[in-house]
C-alpha cells in the first residue's frame, strides 16, 4: 500500500505572499499564487468602493445645493474681519527725503512760488532754465487754452473753407508739384478778373472738349505708293 504522507518542504525554499499570510514554494508556485491573490484583492477592494459610493448615495436623497455662507441665517464661526491701518498721509513732501523729485523743485515746507523749466532730453535745442511765478504760468496756461476754444472756425488753421478743400482735394487726387501750381493759377486769375470759369459741371466740360476736337484739320486717310 502506498504512503499518502507528503514530503515536507525546507524552510529556506518557502516564501510569504505580500497579500496574504500564505507560504509558498519560490518558483512557478510563487508567481502564480501572487497573481491569483492580487486578483481577488484588486476585485475585493473595488466591490467595497462601490458599495460604500453606493450606501452614500442611497443616504443623501436630497437635491445638491452649492454652499453659501453670506446665506447662512445663524454661522456657527463668524467672519473675522481684520482692518487695516494706513499712515497719515504727509501733503508737505520734503525734497531732502523724497529722491524721486527734482532737485530743481523745492517742495518743502518753506517752498517757493516758483516753477523751473530745465532742458528735456528729446528737445534737440538745450534750452536754459526758465523760472516764473505759479500764478503766471497758470494765467498764460489759461490765456491759450482760451484762445483756441475762442476758434469757431471748423476749418483751423487754414485761413478759409475753400483752402481746406482744396488741400483735400489735392491729397484726394494726388495732384504732382506743377499741377497744383497750374490750379492755384487758374484760380488767383479767375479771381482777379473778369475772366470766369462757366462750367458747371462734368456734361458741359464733355459737350466743350467734343466740339473742340471737331474744330480740328480736316485729312483724308490714303495710301501712298512707295
Amino acid at each position: 500500500m502506498a504512503s499518502t504522507d507528503t514530503i515536507p518542504v525546507p524552510v529556506s525554499k518557502l516564501l510569504k505572499c505580500p497579500t496574504c499570510p500564505r507560504f509558498c514554494r519560490i518558483g512557478g508556485p510563487l508567481a502564480s499564487h501572487i497573481r491569483a491573490c492580487n486578483g481577488k484583492h484588486t476585485t475585493a477592494q473595488y466591490s467595497s468602493i462601490q458599495w460604500v459610493g453606493q450606501e452614500k448615495q442611497e443616504a443623501d436623497t436630497s437635491p445638491c445645493k452649492p454652499h453659501r455662507p453670506w446665506e447662512d441665517p445663524d454661522p456657527s464661526e463668524p467672519v473675522s474681519k481684520t482692518v487695516v491701518k494706513l499712515p497719515p498721509m504727509n501733503l508737505e513732501f520734503d525734497c531732502q527725503t523724497n529722491t524721486h523729485i527734482g532737485t530743481g523743485v523745492s517742495m518743502a515746507k518753506g517752498r517757493s512760488n516758483k516753477l523751473k523749466v530745465t532742458s528735456h532730453p528729446y528737445v534737440r535745442k538745450d534750452r536754459s532754465s526758465l523760472s516764473e511765478d505759479r500764478e503766471q504760468f497758470l494765467r498764460r496756461q489759461a490765456a491759450g487754452s482760451s484762445t483756441r476754444s475762442s476758434r469757431s472756425e471748423p476749418w483751423h488753421p487754414f485761413a478759409t473753407s475753400a483752402d481746406l478743400d482744396f488741400c483735400k482735394l489735392v491729397t484726394r487726387i494726388s495732384l504732382s508739384r506743377s499741377e497744383v501750381f497750374e490750379f492755384l493759377k487758374l484760380f488767383h486769375r479767375c479771381q482777379g478778373s473778369q475772366d470766369r470759369i462757366t462750367l458747371l459741371d462734368y456734361e458741359q466740360v464733355r459737350k466743350a472738349c467734343d466740339r473742340m476736337s471737331e474744330m480740328g484739320i480736316a485729312f483724308n486717310h490714303q495710301c501712298m505708293p512707295l
